[in-house]
């Protein structure tokens, strides 16, 4: 038979909560910070589509720049919703002083979709881009998407960038059994 000799020390760190100090209050309110940066980028990028399809229309330009732009804002837009994913699940953690619960899980899940969805907007908008131009899009599969030196006309698709969503939904399985955990102590004490 053992016998365990608990001090001042150990009843502090039981029960001492990480995420409820003012680091973690800042970190909140970094993360409403950046998510509305986000957003008002892509309302500008937005903005900025419109005018340049103006120009399209009146043959100034070519169809080539206004559907870049469009990428870059549907980009932001869902960066943004990322962002206030993030913020989100921040905030809740800050809250419930634990990031284990059934929003973390439901927060991550939904920056996995909106990770893959970003992956099929890259191979999607330069693919309608180059329909627009009367061009046929050409494919090229690679392993991941570090910057190419090569010039070519060929649209790429990364599977890393498929990967990352996949993982975030794995880890996001994590905090769904982590939080199911964190209930069934809470039942038990």
């Amino acid at each position: 038979m053992s016998v365990r000799v608990c001090d001042a020390r150990d009843e502090v760190s039981r029960t001492s909560k990480p995420f409820s100090g003012a680091g973690w209050a800042r970190g909140v309110r970094l993360a409403d910070f950046v998510r509305r940066l986000f957003l008002v980028t892509a309302v500008l990028s937005l903005v900025v589509t419109v005018f340049s399809a103006s120009t399209v229309a009146s043959g100034e330009m070519s169809v080539a720049v206004p559907a870049s732009w469009l990428g870059s804002a549907a980009e932001m837009v869902v960066w943004g919703f990322v962002a206030s994913q993030v913020y989100w699940l921040m905030r809740d953690a800050a809250e419930k002083e634990t990031p284990f619960g059934p929003e973390a899980e439901k927060c991550l899940g939904n920056i996995s979709a909106l990770l893959l969805a970003l992956a099929v907007l890259k191979v999607l908008i330069p693919s309608i881009a180059e329909l627009a131009s009367g061009q046929v899009p050409s494919f090229a599969l690679s392993l991941i998407s570090a910057g190419s030196t090569e010039a070519t006309d060929v649209i790429r698709i990364s599977l890393d960038s498929f990967l990352v969503p996949a993982l975030t939904l794995a880890l996001s399985k994590v905090f769904g059994y982590g939080a199911a955990l964190q209930d069934d102590e809470e039942r038990v004490v």
